[in-house]
């Protein structure tokens, strides 16, 4: 998947004021890695006790709050997901419905054998520090697919997409969360309830 034109996955992304980072898909078992893209860095993890794979492809950052298209308000702590890229509109007009005709809550597994999870968050609030995070609970409220991604003060939407290997609650409820840390608890940003078949 690496390799994709910006336009096949966001169409004119400068018609929104957003900048589109791309980041390469890697994971390592029981360490973190950290690469650097730009001037953004995306550092991914993957847990030893439960198996599970992230994939970063994109990370849409918002230009200076000042500049930036404001997020529409029916759609702030919302999430789009879907097992295939998003399509973000380039007009305002018909922005929402055209997003949401994308949106899905039951995915099933690719022929890989695990779940892919396309998404655009459009957060609650801009984002108060310079780090992120993406997590997919289970229906236990256990952490299946987790991320830590640098992000830019200010910032109000999220698009990158996440794999999961394995959950132990298959067909059953689990939660795709946006959050940023304040002290010991993290604060959702947006968050969407979706079905792993």
């Amino acid at each position: 998947m690496t390799g994709l034109a910006n336009e096949e996955y966001f169409g004119d992304a400068t018609a929104w004021n957003i900048t589109v980072i791309q980041t390469s898909n890697c994971c390592a078992a029981g360490r973190e890695i950290s690469l650097k893209v730009g001037d953004g860095e995306v550092a991914m993890k993957k847990t030893g006790i439960v198996s599970l794979v992230l994939g970063l492809m994109f990370v849409l950052l918002v230009d200076a709050p000042a500049r930036a298209q404001a997020v529409p308000k029916v759609m702030r702590g919302t999430i789009i997901a879907n097992s295939k890229p998003i399509n973000i509109p380039t007009s305002a007009k018909g922005f929402v419905k055209k997003l949401r005709r994308q949106d899905r809550k039951v995915f099933s597994k690719n022929a890989e054998g695990r779940w892919e999870i396309h998404f655009v968050a459009f957060f609650k609030r801009p984002l108060p520090g310079e780090k992120l995070g993406v997590v997919v609970l289970d229906a236990k409220k256990e952490p299946v697919a987790v991320a830590d991604v640098a992000g830019t003060k200010g910032q109000k939407t999220l698009s990158t997409h996440i794999l999961v290997d394995t959950t132990e609650t298959p067909k059953k409820k689990h939660i795709l969360r946006v959050f940023y840390a304040k002290g010991n608890k993290a604060i959702p940003l947006a968050e969407k309830q979706i079905i792993l078949k």
